[in-house]
């Protein structure tokens, strides 16, 4: 169900806005997340499990009817609606394609010789960085930190069916006027020709506007971002160590099938240790603890926090490098919630 929600999603909505199965954005969204495969695993369920499909339907119906409660806003913004991480379970989900497929599930390539790239490929393993943020990753082909102007956090409504959801989104602005919006590759990482090639909606440009900005972005009307707004983001201290477990927020649960679950998404968490350690998914619920305690070199290493950027040694040889930072408390930095390679996570209570 953590693959198919989108994929039934996309669909519906796709009918609701009277968008076409052979429209190319919208063929190449099921080609980047593998929707025929996922729907033929489902295909599968149904005939092997009496009475799934009637279940299914009714979560169809329940669907349908909170998409068409925002069906005019959505089917207006159906083009960033495709490129929304939420919807694209390929980059939320990697690690779960190895389900329903006997290939593993394999990383798009890139440039890097070390960072972000898989030293042997595994399937099931666990991905921080996302697959779009790697179309942007180039080892140490960044821009240098003087030709960045500011990062910060742009407060956001957005909505998932029925929930509207507030977002801080990541804004990096840089000095010639141009703005990235995101934060997920490291700045050392980032390749700005590759990237505006890769993620043109995600590139624009800025202009100081009172105490506030406007931003310009592709396809859409200069927007006025106002100060109550803006939110201000801090990099972690040289070396800094944290302790405890956080999790991503931004999983979302379902109605459940047949009471089968409750929960749709897998959650996703991130144990950090003080000697260096760190281990994901130590409390994922929805994941087999047979598989975590069987993957275990694929869900620890060592990390290592320095300014804006993370690095990522897990035990089993694989480097990820990427963006991160604190969220604010009273503008203060609060390391109980922190962005980590375009992904939010907050502070579990123990």
């Amino acid at each position: 169900m953590t693959l198919y929600t989108p994929v039934l999603t996309m669909d519906i909505l796709r009918r609701l806005c009277g968008v076409k199965a052979s429209s190319p954005d919208y063929q190449s969204w099921r080609t980047r997340n593998q929707a025929d495969l996922i729907d033929a695993s489902v295909d599968s369920l149904k005939r092997r499990t009496p009475g799934i499909g009637s279940s299914l339907l009714q979560v169809e119906d329940k669907l349908r009817a909170k998409l068409t409660e925002h069906q005019d806003l959505l089917c207006n913004t159906f083009s960033d609606v495709l490129e929304d991480d939420r919807f694209n379970p390929m980059r939320m989900h990697p690690e779960l394609y190895a389900a329903i497929t006997d290939q593993p599930h394999k990383q798009s390539p890139t440039d890097s010789p070390g960072y972000n790239q898989t030293v042997q490929q595994h399937s099931a393993h666990p991905v921080l960085l996302s697959q779009s943020a790697l179309s942007c990753a180039s080892t140490d082909a960044g821009p240098e930190s003087s030709d960045i102007e500011k990062i910060f956090a742009v407060r956001e409504h957005r909505y998932n069916g029925s929930m509207m959801l507030i977002h801080f989104q990541p804004y990096t602005l840089f000095k010639n006027g141009e703005l990235y919006r995101d934060m997920d590759a490291a700045i050392a990482d980032l390749d700005i020709a590759a990237c505006k090639q890769a993620r043109k909606k995600d590139w624009g440009h800025w202009r100081a506007q009172g105490s506030g900005y406007q931003f310009q972005l592709p396809n859409g009307k200069p927007r006025e971002i106002k100060p109550d707004d803006i939110y201000p983001v801090f990099p972690a201290d040289a070396d800094e160590t944290l302790e405890g477990t956080w999790k991503m927020l931004g999983t979302f649960g379902a109605q459940s099938v047949s009471g089968l679950s409750s929960q749709v998404f897998v959650a996703r968490d991130i144990t950090f240790h003080q000697n260096g350690r760190f281990e994901l998914n130590k409390s994922a619920g929805g994941v087999s603890q047979t598989m975590v305690a069987k993957s275990d070199s694929r869900h620890s290493g060592v990390y290592r926090l320095t300014g804006y950027q993370a690095e990522f040694s897990f035990d089993d040889g694989r480097k990820e490098r990427m963006g991160f930072f604190f969220f604010p408390n009273n503008n203060r930095k609060d390391t109980g919630m922190f962005n980590l390679g375009g992904t939010s996570y907050t502070q579990q209570d123990e």
